[in-house]
């Protein structure tokens, strides 16, 4: 026990002399492993997505390995699935910016955007030009894990497909996404696939999991107002719908909150 409690402070101390001058908790670090799952709808679902829907899955590993300078600044690589692509990521602060060329125009100068930024506050809004949406913080809390704290942010996205918002993803502070890869964005409300971030390893050592994302006030997270709550009484007698940590429900429902076809309802 004393043993755990002595790698659990050393941990601790390690990751807040690793802040950035805002204090934000890095997130790009050497030899760090995202282990994720590519989720789709399947005969023979395993997982559950971010809106509680039944998946199957296929793994990929991303990894950080080295750096790189581009027009000046310095990138970190990266490895999925043992293999280098060509998308490269940079922290400045609290913001993280990835630098990918085959997702712009050649003629656009400099093929860089925000990818998170883990500072922003409730209601602000980041706005997506190679994948055509916005997504803007619902709400921010923090929550702790192993001692560490991190800001929590749940994601709506907004695009000119819908008439209202969508929850988009949970971010976490200094390690990305709940339905993201690190570099990739599934785009699971608009598609029917989506994303799952299983756990995220720092010099071996697990620093984040699936189920930390939605650890303490998730819910009351979830529950805050938000255009993408809607009360009806046509719920009750629709088919796959599902609670907040993902389990199926039958027809006849108790007084709450729950997810249908990636929408939120309140009964």
């Amino acid at each position: 026990m004393k043993k755990r409690q002595l790698l659990l402070l050393i941990a601790t101390v390690y990751m807040l002399s690793l802040k950035a001058q805002d204090g934000t908790l890095p997130m790009l670090e050497k030899g760090r492993i995202w282990n994720t799952m590519s989720l789709h709808p399947g005969m023979n679902p395993s997982y559950t997505n971010l809106y509680g829907q039944p998946c199957e899955g296929n793994p990929h590993t991303y990894k950080i390995d080295g750096d790189t300078i581009i027009n000046g600044k310095t990138y970190k690589k990266f490895l999925v699935d043992g293999s280098h692509i060509d998308i490269f990521m940079r922290q400045e602060d609290s913001r993280i910016y990835k630098y990918d060329p085959n997702s712009y125009p050649p003629e656009w100068p400099n093929p860089e955007e925000l990818a998170y930024d883990f500072g922003i506050q409730e209601r602000d809004t980041i706005y997506y030009p190679s994948y055509g949406f916005s997504l803007v913080a619902d709400h921010v809390d923090t929550i702790t894990v192993d001692g560490i704290s991190r800001r929590r942010l749940t994601m709506n996205v907004i695009t000119e497909t819908f008439d209202t918002e969508r929850l988009a993803d949970v971010w976490v502070e200094g390690i990305g996404g709940a339905a993201t890869s690190p570099c990739f964005f599934w785009g699971a409300w608009e598609t029917s696939t989506s994303g799952m971030m299983r756990s995220c390893i720092q010099d071996e050592r697990a620093l984040f999991s699936w189920d930390d994302f939605f650890a303490s006030s998730i819910i009351s997270s979830l529950l805050q107002p938000s255009k993408d709550i809607f009360e009806t009484k046509q719920l009750e007698s629709s088919s796959g719908i599902y609670d907040l940590q993902g389990r199926y429900l039958p027809n006849k429902l108790q007084k709450g909150v729950y997810i249908k076809d990636g929408r939120k309802y309140v009964k």
